[in-house]
């Protein structure tokens, strides 16, 4: 998290000489999600190992001026252990986190657009515990609350489409009664339309 939040910094003193571009009033984009999920209470003895966990990322702005919007930002993770024993199936973890919350632009939109945010909502989690004897299997599900903070990188290419480079959360869930803290990385697509405030005129 140190060396992402210190390559921001540097992004942005470059991005100070480029010419600022015009504020788009919406973004959409899609892309993946790479999600290292911290380990969570099962039962008083038992506990998930770290996962590694891939999968979609959908979000979205509304940006109220320009440096800063309103986001959303919604994801499906998964994670599949196979085992070695062709008796017993595989366990399943399935993550779906969903938020809203502010972001900030400090130096606007550019061709290197550097981002902030926090962001506030919940996450809805499936597990399935294959046939183990004594035990049967078994389907977990939870809902609960959550939050994630971080930003990222767009590079703009087009008038209306840049590539999220990068962006790096840190994410807080609470499932099964007990909090998890996972890192979590998304790459992607945006498409921006619309004009945020007064069209500036290009120098």
């Amino acid at each position: 998290m140190r060396r992402f939040f210190g390559l921001l910094g540097l992004l942005a003193l470059c991005a100070i000489p480029v010419r600022a571009q015009i504020t788009p009033r919406y973004e959409i984009g899609a892309g993946f999600d790479f999600t290292y999920a911290g380990p969570q209470a099962l039962s008083s003895t038992t506990a998930t190992p770290h996962l590694n966990m891939y999968g979609w990322n959908a979000n979205g702005v509304y940006n109220l001026r320009r440096i800063v919007g309103v986001a959303f930002d919604v994801s499906g993770v998964y994670n599949t252990q196979v085992s070695p024993n062709q008796n017993i199936g595989n366990a399943t973890t399935q993550n779906y986190p969903f938020f809203i919350g502010p972001r900030l632009y400090p130096l606007g939109h550019r061709k290197l657009t550097v981002f902030g945010q926090i962001m506030f909502g919940g996450g809805y989690q499936r597990l399935s515990a294959p046939l183990l004897n004594p035990f049967p299997a078994a389907i977990l599900t939870s809902v609960g609350y959550a939050w994630q903070g971080g930003g990222g990188v767009d590079y703009t290419f087009r008038d209306h489409w840049a590539i999220r480079l990068i962006e790096v959360d840190y994410l807080n869930t609470h499932f099964n009664g007990s909090g998890q803290g996972s890192e979590r990385a998304t790459i992607g697509v945006v498409y921006r339309f619309g004009v945020a405030g007064v069209r500036r005129k290009k120098h």
